[in-house]
């Protein structure tokens, strides 16, 4: 397997870190509070980066969602390319891809998503929906809620109907809301029943027209007309007609040694936790103290083959993708192979915006523990310092590489399903150690919820629960594995 990214990759990969670092500070999150943040997603959407997906794939919304989860930048970038983008790509039919993606990728459309299903939500034949979804992230900000019926089956909700949308503060502040349905109309996934709810034009879905924030009857995020960077001109992604970022090449994210890891001062005391050319981040050393997570050719796994991870979503003329299971079968367009291949996409994804989030907070700490000193040497030459730092960058390492294999494999076509269970566990047991040493290491200091790492550690931990806790997910995953050796049991 090669997980070397391609140039599109690597180079929205690094626009991406180059928006995020730019609009995601400390001051202004602090500013947005438990709210979205307009003109971060205006940026994104005007970047190409939405519409980008559709070219790097799953693998390379990963990529992506680590650069956003580094910063906790407070938009909802990874809900819409799920339940949205890719959901739409691969499940839905041509009317609805012609009528949603260009809203969805120029940021007049937002979709969040009720997952996982519970089996409180009821459809009748006429394609109204009755129920009650407890959670749903980034619901304030969203024009569309992709919601699974008990039977599994997938639709698309406008928030501007008759759906109530009650506020809910999470852990994490991530916009969130209890979604109450009663009778309302909604649109099947695929075009195999409900009822043909609007488009990006349509002022109740936040249309091409729609700005700002605001709440149930106001405009939503961003707009087809949504600013640049403020003067940085960077060019579109993804997008007919535009310039591809194509020959700019990885981001470096190692240091002068390759990317050996650096937990002490210059006087001998660094633990060095990789070679030269291992792709070990390089933790610390630097003016910012920021963790540098992978070498100049080396830190990412190679994956893709000649495709370079572009997704096979073809199918028939309806669009829907075949996504083979155990069995190889292809997915009906919004049926219950739908809504799991959605649920896994989307349990990859989030683990991609964990590893972020992870690596975000250790680059916090390694910067702490090499600046601050205790009788008279740095935190970092400390033995247990340097092991703890170590065991979390390992943690990382094993959230990235897996979220890194299901993206991959989905992107490939091949089946993913345990691969994104496997990745899932892993950004929820590690993840939770990872942001909890995270703010240990910052003793004091990392007790104060007005500090930067102290957002790194909710998101962890709202990731931690998101989609599964590690249990619930260790469960499934035992019952994937019994139920294909009983089905391979059946077939010898």
């Amino acid at each position: 397997m090669d997980f070397t990214p391609t140039q599109e990759q690597a180079a929205a990969q690094e626009l991406a870190a180059r928006i995020f670092g730019d609009l995601a500070t400390h001051e202004r999150l602090t500013a947005a509070g438990a709210g979205s943040d307009p003109e971060l997603w205006k940026a994104l959407c005007a970047a190409g980066l939405v519409g980008a997906v559709q070219e790097v794939g799953l693998l390379g919304l990963v990529l992506l969602l680590e650069e956003q989860g580094r910063t906790t930048a407070q938009v909802p970038f990874a809900a819409t390319c799920v339940y949205g983008l890719l959901a739409v790509s691969a499940h839905g039919s041509a009317e609805q891809r012609a009528r949603l993606l260009p809203g969805i990728i120029d940021g007049s459309v937002v979709v969040s998503g009720g997952f996982p299903a519970q089996g409180g939500v009821r459809a009748t034949a006429g394609g109204e929906l009755t129920g009650t979804v407890p959670v749903v992230p980034w619901l304030r900000d969203a024009t569309h809620v992709l919601v699974a019926d008990a039977d599994r089956k997938l639709w698309l909700v406008p928030t501007a109907g008759h759906a109530e949308c009650q506020p809910v503060e999470l852990t994490a502040p991530w916009a969130a809301g209890r979604l109450v349905l009663e009778r309302t109309e909604a649109e099947r996934l695929g075009g195999l029943g409900g009822k043909r709810l609007g488009g990006a034009g349509d002022g109740r879905l936040g249309g091409s027209g729609a700005g700002g924030l605001g709440g149930r009857g106001a405009g939503r995020l961003g707009g087809s007309g949504a600013g640049g960077l403020g003067g940085r001109g960077a060019e579109r992604l993804g997008r007919p007609g535009a310039e591809r970022l194509v020959g700019v090449g990885a981001a470096r994210r190692g240091g002068p040694d390759g990317g050996a890891a650096h937990l002490g001062g210059p006087d001998g005391g660094a633990a060095h936790l990789g070679g030269s050319d291992d792709g070990a981040a390089h933790l610390g050393g630097s003016d910012d103290g920021a963790a540098h997570l992978g070498g100049s050719d080396d830190g990412a796994a190679h994956l893709g083959g000649p495709d370079d991870g572009a997704a096979h979503l073809g199918g028939p003329d309806d669009g829907a993708a075949h996504l083979r299971g155990s069995d190889g079968g292809a997915a009906h367009p919004g049926g219950p192979d739908a809504y799991a291949d959605v649920l896994a996409t989307a349990r990859t994804a989030f683990a991609g915006l964990q590893a972020g989030v992870c690596a975000g907070s250790l680059a916090r700490a390694v910067a702490h523990t090499n600046t601050r000193e205790q009788f008279g040497r740095p935190l970092a030459t400390k033995q247990a310092v340097q092991l703890r730092a170590a065991d979390a960058y390992m943690d990382t390492e094993a959230i990235r590489v897996t979220a890194y294999e299901a993206a991959w494999r989905r992107d490939t076509g091949l089946p993913y399903a345990s691969h994104a269970l496997t990745a899932a566990w892993w950004a929820s047991e590690a993840g939770s150690r990872v942001v909890h040493a995270g703010q240990h290491l910052h003793g004091g200091a990392g007790a104060d919820l007005d500090h930067p790492v102290h957002r790194h550690f909710l998101w962890g931990r709202q990731l931690d629960a998101y989609l599964g806790c590690g249990h619930e997910l260790l469960q499934e995953l035992g019952e994937l594995i019994k139920d294909g050796e009983v089905a391979e049991a059946w077939d010898r």
